[in-house]
């Protein structure tokens, strides 16, 4: 069978979290989106997104044997078969100030589901992971605190986020559409799940930012930015950075102490400056997705 072109047809539906698979009446079918979609995306060269599509279906396949309207898992059997994923490799980051400012205002400035446009501020603010913005609890915001257990962060240690008040100001504007669920910023499509990381993928790429800004981006952004205007403060932005691999484990338990407040002072110059007179988060909670 001659495989699809590569339109983007097969992006979209890792966008929309192949939601439509969790409604078909017979699972077993391959279907638009299906493990076929999958496949077709790793061939087209988006490894990452073919992954996580193929995750995915592997719990809607597993929950429809589970139900007993299915018989076999066929996410499972194509995992062999899949391009491995790259490690490492270069993600696109504005490097300046003003790059930086134009490519958040340009995201914000599109039709959007809100949750994930005010996650992607709340990224920017935090220059955290995108998985861990994603995968953020409410039991895990402490006041002005936001407190990440050490088995979700990438070096196994609790790494603790003091917040500006332009990211506290994003949390109160989310707590009215989700407080009341487990995940801050929860999936569209279920609201026993996180948003989605790729989302915020989605959400550069159609505000034409492909090449300039990708989320895990806003680290390097925060960091260049940063380590320019406060070259002496070197040690503590890696911390803020969760950068503590390289030491031992002592000294940086030792470090993030003694380092909190100096950390308090540049999350907040760093949103001071990245927000400078763009809208406040509660703005961005009425752009609606059209």
């Amino acid at each position: 069978m001659e495989a699809a072109p590569c339109d983007g047809r097969t992006e979209r539906a890792g966008d929309r979290d192949t939601g439509d698979a969790r409604h078909d009446p017979d699972p077993r079918r391959d279907r638009p989106g299906g493990p076929g979609a999958a496949s077709h995306t790793g061939a087209c060269g988006a490894i990452d997104t073919a992954h996580r599509i193929r995750g995915r279906l592997a719990d809607v396949f597993a929950f429809a044997i589970g139900e007993g309207v299915a018989e076999h898992n066929p996410a499972e059997a194509i995992r062999a078969a899949m391009s491995p994923m790259p490690r490492g490799g270069h993600r696109p980051a504005a490097t300046t100030l003003d790059a930086a400012r134009a490519a958040l205002a340009a995201a914000e400035a599109i039709p959007a589901y809100p949750i994930t446009r005010l996650a992607l501020r709340f990224l920017a603010l935090t220059a955290t992971r995108p998985g861990e913005v994603a995968g953020a609890l409410w039991q895990e915001i402490e006041g002005d605190v936001w407190r990440i257990p050490a088995e979700r962060m990438k070096a196994g240690r609790e790494h603790v986020v003091p917040l500006s008040r332009q990211a506290a100001e994003v949390v109160a504007a989310v707590r009215p559409l989700s407080g009341r669920m487990p995940y801050i910023f929860p999936s569209a499509r279920s609201a026993r799940a996180g948003l989605s990381a790729n989302a915020l993928n989605v959400m550069l790429r159609r505000a034409d930012l492909s090449g300039v800004q990708t989320p895990h981006g806003w680290r390097a952004t925060f960091s260049t930015v940063m380590n320019e205007r406060f070259p002496t403060d070197r040690l503590v932005i890696d911390l803020m950075l969760a950068h503590s691999e390289a030491r031992g484990a002592v000294e940086a338990a030792y470090n993030r102490a003694l380092h909190m407040e100096r950390r308090r002072e540049l999350a907040q110059t760093w949103a001071d400056l990245l927000l400078d007179g763009m809208a406040p988060a509660s703005d961005l909670v009425g752009l609606r997705r059209k």
